[in-house]
């Protein structure tokens, strides 16, 4: 279970983390859970068997060591029958990048790690692409989800823009960008929906009146849906294709933001 102090939430930018972090939390890993297919163990928030770690050769140096050893122990997992598990009961805390160009370098950071996983781990991979719902699911998601998504919503984009712009309303067009947002929309609030209902203290309370009533508050979030929608999404598609080049020109560097050390939990 993930803790929301949301009175510490004053920037729109950790609202909206909260968001992309509930999203994963609540919709995304449960989902790839069921199916097997838990591509990550984020390195914040994993816990590791010492037997199968040790097994694996431990941790590799490079960008993402928790892309990279979650993928070298769905191998081990798949030879000896393990299977490897995500709750959503376990208490976590993580620290957000608070500009927008800390965030930047760290997704842009995240791209390039799942390159560098996907590379140094292709023969698993691409071999048991067929066999293994965790590589089915990893390369598809790469496939579908990066790099063909980000150029058919560019495309779709600038097409619907010129045509717009030409006093032309093309309806194919229309309807599948329409159903785009929903869909966006309606993965957020079915995100927060869970996390609201998964127990009472998810989001810390905050006083209602001056009895002290007491009510959950959740409308950073639901702003941060409308960011999301507006400016986000837009950054995913910068963060993709500057790490995708990154990596392609042998940039190998961390880049971390620095630690705040501020209080609000996550």
């Amino acid at each position: 279970m993930q803790y929301f102090l949301m009175d510490n939430c004053k920037s729109p930018l950790i609202a909206l983390q909260a968001l992309d972090y509930i999203k994963g939390f609540y919709v995304y890993k449960p989902s790839l859970t069921v199916n097997n297919a838990l591509n990550i163990i984020s390195g914040a928030f994993g816990v590791f068997r010492k037997s199968a770690l040790i097994a694996v050769g431990g941790f590799r140096h490079g960008l993402g060591e928790d892309i990279d050893i979650t993928i070298r122990l769905s191998e081990y997992a798949q030879l000896h029958k393990k299977v490897i598990s995500y709750t959503m009961n376990a208490i976590c805390y993580t620290e957000c990048p608070q500009n927008w160009k800390d965030l930047g370098r760290q997704r842009v950071r995240w791209q390039m790690a799942f390159w560098d996983a996907s590379k140094h781990n292709r023969q698993f991979l691409v071999s048991n692409f067929w066999h293994t719902s965790v590589c089915f699911f990893m390369l598809a998601d790469a496939t579908l989800s990066g790099t063909f998504a980000v150029m058919t919503f560019l495309a779709n984009y600038l097409l619907l823009s010129i045509r717009v712009f030409c006093g032309i309303f093309p309806p194919l067009l229309l309807v599948s960008s329409g159903l785009a947002v929903l869909f966006n929309i309606a993965n957020s609030l079915v995100a927060i929906y869970r996390a609201i209902r998964r127990g009472p203290d998810s989001f810390r309370t905050v006083n209602n009146n001056a009895r002290g009533n007491k009510r959950t508050k959740t409308s950073p979030l639901y702003f941060g849906v409308c960011i999301d929608l507006i400016v986000f999404s837009f950054l995913r598609i910068a963060f993709f294709i500057k790490g995708t080049v990154s990596y392609l020109m042998k940039k190998t560097s961390w880049d971390k933001p620095s630690r705040t050390n501020n209080t609000y939990t996550l």
